[in-house]
């Protein structure tokens, strides 16, 4: 879990599941508990076999937005 207090919030956390069944569960409980948040834009979760990370934020811009996610993205990508 980490938590960025600027002028406004970005928190990102993740887990490893045990098991790809259990991967596929938590992301289904993770969406669903994110849904609302990411339809406004304020959240988005992130998988990678059984890694889920969830990124949001309370009011930054849409680049910076993009750019947290991307590198988010980049970091569960590369070996």
């Amino acid at each position: 879990y980490a938590l960025y207090l600027g002028e406004s919030e970005v928190g990102l956390y993740g887990l490893e599941a045990t098991s790809p069944a259990d991967a596929d569960r938590f992301e289904g409980v993770l969406r669903g508990i994110w849904a609302y948040n990411e339809n406004l834009g304020r959240a988005r979760v992130h998988r990678e076999g059984r890694v889920l990370v969830v990124v949001w934020h309370s009011g930054v811009s849409p680049s910076c937005w993009e750019a947290v996610n991307a590198r988010v993205v980049e970091r569960m990508t590369t070996p």
